[in-house]
């Protein structure tokens, strides 16, 4: 059994696709720009923050190793 065809839809007067009519915003304020340049610049030094605490966490990771492999090494020469 057939479906009963729907006719399509009209567009409505006001509505036109986004990609034609993109949304136009004023130049943002001065306070507004201060504001979301006061952001940037926090998020960056936590950012670097966090990142030199992942670089100290490394070197002493790395200088555990370098112990841990001398440890090993004198744990062998007295074994011998």
């Amino acid at each position: 059994m057939a479906r009963p065809s729907t006719p399509a839809a009209a567009p409505s007067e006001g509505h036109t696709e986004p990609s034609q009519n993109p949304v136009r915003y004023p130049d943002p304020s001065p306070e507004a720009e201060k504001t979301v340049s006061e952001n940037r610049i926090e998020l960056l030094e936590n950012m670097i923050r966090w990142s030199n605490v992942k670089g100290w966490a490394l070197v002493a990771a790395m200088l555990a190793e370098v112990i841990a492999i001398g440890c090993i090494a004198r744990a062998v020469w007295l074994a011998l």
